[in-house]
């Protein structure tokens, strides 16, 4: 039993870096997983490896191609914007949940990953904002004790991964989305349910606009056309 426990954790572990090499850009949609090459890097044997991408193709991250091997899942801008609408309204319901039991364990939390990416922000060196930025939207959801609701929260941010950091790396992407996040500590602290569930949303809307602005104009144009019917 320990054994189990111990190689079902080395298997977390190893898919926490492979989502990161996702956030960081080291994987992009398309890329094929090379199993011998993680395993070096990570230093483990490929059963780990291969345990770790079946459970990411089980949440929609990457896609298994018999007797090709794990590739990353690619999703066209359309089917991004649709994850967003449902980000938005679980993210929302997050933010009403929490706002009716205010925390102030969860309020010093918030507040410290706020002033955490504002010094990401006013240093120039944003390397880590991406990461504390989930760290932030994912301490709201574990404050709700809604497993349901965290586990299709976290599938659905896992499938944005790529789109999401592009919308964040334009200038004055960052100030604005942390002025967002100190609206949306404001709103969970007075404990108004109906404010944060706003906040949160929109919050998370603004986001899906940033992500649209990133955009290459070609492909733009491509899902225009394609909802347009032209």
């Amino acid at each position: 039993m320990t054994v189990a426990f111990e190689r079902q954790g080395l298997t977390e572990a190893v898919r926490a870096e492979i989502e990161k090499m996702l956030v960081d850009g080291d994987l992009r949609m398309g890329d094929r997983i090379n199993e011998v090459d993680l395993a070096n890097r990570f230093k483990v044997s490929r059963g780990p490896i291969r345990e770790a991408c079946r459970g990411l193709a089980e949440r929609g991250v990457l896609e298994m191609v018999p007797y090709r091997g794990a590739y990353v899942r690619e999703i066209s801008l359309e089917q991004a914007q649709q994850l967003y609408e449902l980000r938005a309204g679980l993210f929302g319901y997050a933010g009403f949940v929490a706002a009716q039991h205010p925390n102030p364990a969860l309020a010093e939390e918030l507040r410290e990953l706020h002033d955490a990416m504002e010094n990401e922000v006013n240093t120039g060196s944003t390397r880590d904002y991406y990461s504390l930025n989930l760290r932030f939207h994912a301490a709201i959801l574990e404050h709700t004790g809604n497993e349901e609701l965290v586990r299709n929260y976290q599938n659905t941010v896992a499938r944005l991964h790529l789109y999401r950091a592009s919308g964040l790396v334009q200038e004055g992407s960052l100030r604005q989305s942390n002025r967002e996040h100190r609206e949306i500590i404001d709103a969970i602290v007075i404990g108004q349910p109906l404010q944060a569930f706003n906040v949160l949303h929109q919050h998370v809307q603004a986001g899906m606009r940033r992500m649209l602005f990133a955009q290459p104009a070609g492909e733009k144009n491509r899902e225009g056309a394609r909802d347009t019917g032209s």
